[in-house]
């Protein structure tokens, strides 16, 4: 389902939770009206959000008729940016109050409170073709993080980008001093080659793979696993090793940051450029027909009423709303199945 915001006011502390479906991720995390220091990837490469085309036709040519696209999440805002810019005329369809999905924030109180904890790494490849990073005035965070291990914080550091603190990192107690040295390596080598290239590499887990490169238990424990734990919600590290070298490029080579005016200004941006009226609220859809030879294909919302689109539908959902929509025609998708999981906030003043 998409994003939704449940928080409950208690003096002076607000939660706020997010569930997404599929996967569930969970976390408390405390925050003042300062950004915490901490790194998760969040918005632009989950790898069970996928867009899904029915019937996307081409054959009308000049045809006036729309496309639907299902969802206004980044990829469904995304996918209207494309269809803006080829020239067809869209509408996309989204069940709850606004734009963004899981990139959304809300104004409390005068303070601006993410939708779930947000992270935005500037390397992303397609955010760099969308987004105009000037106008987000994007604030970035210290590379590097602090590991608590035996009622003690000790700093890890970039060594490419604060050479002191890099140097220091070599001698504290969150692994050997191979093992930080090897992950100094390790980062020069995921910047190797094309991305495409690095999702063709051997496919593994990244327990496997982080074994596989001679890694100690102890950095695995003290640094990865709460680390990489924190990203994917995962902390067995049993996520696809592909997935682990992509988010360790875009660490390595882009900042980690916030707009100033939170994660929703990126989807605020977004559904801005879009034609006025183009993005339709409150319309949740119930049912998806594909077309065939007689008839385009439609959709159904919630009031009953339907609407038809010749260009073609765009599903542009999580997993699980994808495929109470399309049902048959998600059989060869690669997202797994698993237990849901969800992410929880805690807002403090």
């Amino acid at each position: 389902m998409q994003s939704s915001l449940q928080a409950s006011t208690a003096a002076s502390a607000r939660a706020v939770c997010q569930h997404t479906g599929g996967v569930d991720r969970a976390r408390l995390i405390p925050r003042s009206s300062l950004w915490n220091k901490r790194i998760r990837t969040q918005c632009m490469h989950r790898p069970q959000f996928r867009t899904h085309i029915i019937a996307m036709a081409g054959q009308n040519g000049g045809s006036s008729e729309q496309a639907l696209v299902i969802g206004a999440g980044i990829a469904g805002l995304s996918c209207g940016l494309k269809l803006q810019k080829a020239g067809i005329p869209f509408t996309i369809l989204e069940s709850s109050d606004g734009p963004g999905g899981r990139v959304r924030s809300d104004k409390v109180e005068g303070f601006t409170l993410d939708r779930g904890f947000q992270i935005f790494l500037t390397s992303y490849p397609e955010a760099k073709e969308v987004l105009d990073y000037a106008d987000l005035d994007l604030k970035p965070f210290y590379a590097g993080a602090y590991v608590h291990y035996k009622n003690k914080f000790h700093k890890v550091a970039d060594p490419l980008r604060h050479p002191l603190d890099g140097v220091q990192s070599l001698f504290n107690s969150t692994g050997t001093i191979g093992d930080k040295l090897n992950v100094g390596a390790f980062r020069l080598k995921s910047e190797l080659g094309s991305l495409e290239d690095l999702l063709q590499r051997d496919e593994t887990t990244t327990m496997e793979r982080l074994k596989k490169e001679g890694f100690t238990d102890a950095i695995i424990d003290r640094f990865f696993k709460p680390f990489l734990g924190g990203i994917f919600f995962d902390k067995e590290l049993n996520v696809t090793s592909r997935l682990f070298e992509f988010v360790m490029r875009m660490l390595a080579s882009g900042e980690n940051s916030l707009p100033a005016n939170g994660i929703g200004a990126i989807s605020e941006q977004m559904a801005a450029a879009l034609p006025a009226g183009s993005i339709k609220t409150g319309a949740r859809v119930m049912e998806v027909t594909s077309s065939d030879t007689e008839s385009p294909p439609e959709v159904t919302l919630e009031d009953g009423s339907k609407m038809t689109a010749k260009r073609g539908i765009v599903v542009a959902t999580d997993q699980p709303s994808a495929a109470k929509l399309l049902g048959q025609h998600l059989d060869s998708s690669p997202s797994k199945e698993g237990k849901g999981r969800g992410t929880c906030n805690l807002y403090f003043k």
